[in-house]
């Protein structure tokens, strides 16, 4: 649902890409997911794509298809538990992509959209936030709601904060004295900006540590992405400003499926396997429109 919160604030479109194991009966791996997209569809009222990829590196098959995308993904946001996995997919991501990471974590809740109140621009003195300013900009033009800056200044442990009614209205680099400024210990970063940005959505650039890097020097945004019921929308470093989601790899055997509805999908899929006798991938598109 979250996903298609942002996708009708934004105008965009929605596709389901999930990576399954080349071991794995991909009929039945579609047949899961064409079902489960095909509610979606019809629940948020909209065409929902779906893609069904068999590769034997996952991770890899996931970056093919999300690299330089505007991506919406959960995340278990903990490089310790048994989901680790799945937290260094997003970490992954965001390490190389162009484009923002829209992070869902454990606490946002499955079925309704939480209401959102306003964008919250995270920014610190030690990473670039300057494309994470325009994308606040768009984020809050499309909810229709006022954005607020929280500046970080680890190096004096400052906190400023400003509010601004006017979702058009862009804030300048400087900090002004006309602030609201308070002390605050650097190792509470994570904890502050999701008490700032309670109801609203947190936008902030990412350095996106990985491994060691993560366990030794921590992470914003997946310490952040663990404490709030809200929607994150992460920046990583190789982001660039504007639009920039690039055209997908077309995979040599993936099998584009002209059926509308799950049900006659499945048949589809089982005819073309008949011919084929294998394929890497299944593209499906559920039509969500009343």
């Amino acid at each position: 649902m979250v996903a298609d919160l942002f996708a009708s604030a934004l105008h965009r479109t929605i596709e389901v890409i999930t990576i399954v194991d080349p071991q794995d009966d991909l009929r039945l791996e579609f047949e899961r997911f064409s079902r489960a997209v095909e509610d979606f569809a019809a629940v948020v009222g909209r065409d929902v794509k779906l893609r069904v990829v068999a590769d034997e590196a996952p991770l890899k098959g996931f970056l093919d298809m999300c690299l330089n995308r505007f991506v919406c993904m959960a995340t278990a946001a903990s490089p310790f538990d048994d989901a680790h996995y799945v937290g260094s997919f997003a970490a992954a991501l965001l390490a190389k992509t162009s484009a923002p990471v829209v992070l869902v974590g454990p606490s946002v809740p499955d079925v309704s959209p939480p209401p959102i109140e306003r964008v919250v621009l995270g920014v610190s003195n030690d990473v670039d936030s300057s494309v994470s300013l325009e994308l606040a900009h768009t984020v809050a033009t499309g909810f229709g709601c006022p954005m607020a800056k929280v500046r970080i200044d680890t190096e004096h442990g400052v906190i400023y904060e400003s509010d601004s009614r006017d979702p058009r209205e862009w804030f300048p680099e400087e900090v002004h004295a006309t602030m609201r400024a308070e002390p605050i210990e650097q190792d509470d970063i994570s904890a502050v900006l999701v008490e700032r940005s309670a109801h609203s959505v947190l936008v902030f650039s990412t350095r996106a540590h990985q491994g060691l890097t993560w366990i030794c020097e921590g992470s914003v945004a997946f310490g952040a992405i663990s404490l709030t019921s809200m929607p994150i929308v992460a920046v990583g470093p190789n982001a660039v400003r504007g639009d920039v989601e690039q055209p997908q790899p077309s995979l040599g055997r993936e099998v584009t499926l002209a059926s509308p509805h799950a049900e006659a999908a499945i048949e589809e899929l089982d005819e073309r396997l008949r011919v084929l006798k294998h394929a890497d991938g299944a593209l499906f598109t559920a039509h969500g429109a009343g």
